[in-house]
């Protein structure tokens, strides 16, 4: 079966977990003997690097140009279209949510929803946030639609009035992390409790980190 996933979140993040699922599923999907593509023409991501070579449709830029973020997007869109229609896949995974599909009328899609956060908090977001409009749009489009657990699957129900005979519930998998070498995280120990941060959320996720000591019960 020929899979294809679209460019979508390769060029919107550098890193990511929904980016780092995407590129496990490849992985796991290519060990199943499947063929499997990767239409990103124009991206910025990290995780890319990992996949064999000639499953990527793209080329990998360290960012985007200044002031030119708007037009990338189209502009994937535009060359995934070409190169979707040449390599005429069996069934798209489209990576998030977008008014048009990429791949030729007539090839199911898949779409992943991983939280309804924006309908069940809606005014914590910006009016201007359009993210529950196109994901509406995308999942209307969609064959299929897989979510990540059961409430997740019972919210989009709910707030989309989804059929419910397309959407399943697939739960995320792991990753093994033994290969961390023990000295590595025994380096990263103090003697006071602290929190770690790692990752950029500007705009989505704030991080304050109060300098109180955190007071544990007695046991």
């Amino acid at each position: 079966m020929r899979i294809a996933f679209d460019y979508q979140a390769f060029c919107i993040q550098t890193y990511g977990g929904i980016l780092r699922y995407f590129v496990r599923l490849v992985e796991q999907l290519i060990a199943q003997e499947q063929e499997v593509r990767v239409f990103a023409p124009f991206h910025w991501n990290h995780y890319l690097k990992e996949l064999p070579s000639g499953i990527v449709n793209g080329y990998g830029l360290k960012r985007y140009p200044p002031k030119s973020s708007r037009l990338m997007l189209p502009l994937n869109q535009f060359v995934s279209e070409i190169a979707m229609k040449q390599w005429n896949p069996h069934v798209e995974h489209e990576t998030y949510y977008s008014k048009e599909g990429s791949v030729p009328k007539g090839i199911p899609t898949v779409i992943t929803v991983y939280d309804m956060i924006h309908e069940l908090f809606a005014a914590k977001f910006s009016p201007c946030d359009q993210t529950s409009q196109m994901k509406r749009i995308a999942i209307d489009r969609a064959d299929h639609v897989i979510c990540i657990s059961e409430s997740t699957r019972e919210d989009l129900i709910r707030h989309f009035a989804t059929d419910d005979k397309i959407v399943s519930v697939v739960h995320l998998g792991f990753e093994d992390f033994s290969f961390v070498k023990q000295n590595c995280v025994q380096s990263l120990t103090t003697k006071r409790p602290y929190l770690l941060y790692v990752g950029g959320r500007e705009g989505y996720k704030i991080l304050i980190i109060l300098c109180v000591p955190l007071q544990y019960p007695k046991c």
